[in-house]
């Protein structure tokens, strides 16, 4: 059953209507989110200049005040115990890195973002059920800094798996991608990570 079109009442007519299809738009996101969502999702929102979060909880719509952007990236890098999306609302952070490569992010694959800017050079990195992990780097080329760190993964993930039982699993894939800063604007590009070469 589709939600009943919001009302507002507002002095400048213009103003109002803008109001409720701003918050029947949210609605609607919000419940596509979590109806289409196969994990645990969450959904990331700002009201004024607050930050909120939205999760469900067995079955009920929970929302958490994130007092700042160090706490959404802690927020963002906590183990989850299982995959699900993490949906950011179009005008939340809309002009931060963040939201992008969420929106890069598929099931099941663990994700490698390397990014060099004005010589600082930075991997982000999302695990297979959507936890963040950043790290500053030191200077090497993009391709070699993805190679090395797909290649850990998957040695790692076997050691993992063998010291767990017999049985050997296989690896998640991994996507690995370049960010490029041009004109001002930073473009992400997805690059071939040669894990496999190495001995």
């Amino acid at each position: 059953m589709p939600w009943p079109a919001p009302e507002v009442f507002c002095f400048t007519p213009g103003h109002g209507q803008s109001i409720a299809r701003r918050i029947g738009q949210l609605v609607t996101d919000i419940e596509t989110a979590f109806r289409d969502a196969e994990g645990g999702c969450r959904y990331f929102l700002t009201v004024g200049r607050h930050l909120y979060q939205l999760s469900d909880e067995s079955g009920h719509l929970r929302h958490q005040l994130l007092e700042s952007y160090d706490e959404l990236k802690q927020q963002l890098g906590q183990p989850r115990r299982c995959p699900g999306p993490v949906v950011f609302d179009p005008h939340c952070l809309a002009d931060d890195l963040l939201p992008r490569l969420y929106e890069r992010v598929r099931p099941g694959r663990v994700h490698l973002f390397h990014i060099l800017n004005k010589g600082a050079s930075r991997l982000f990195a999302i695990d297979e059920r959507g936890a963040l992990f950043t790290a500053p780097l030191g200077q090497p080329r993009a391709e070699d800094v993805l190679d090395r760190l797909s290649h850990f993964l998957e040695q790692s993930h076997c050691r993992l798996h063998a010291l767990d039982d017999s049985t050997f699993r296989t690896p998640p894939e991994i996507a690995c991608f370049q960010i490029l800063k041009r004109r001002g604007e930073l473009h992400i590009r997805a690059v071939t990570c040669r894990s496999s070469d190495h001995e």
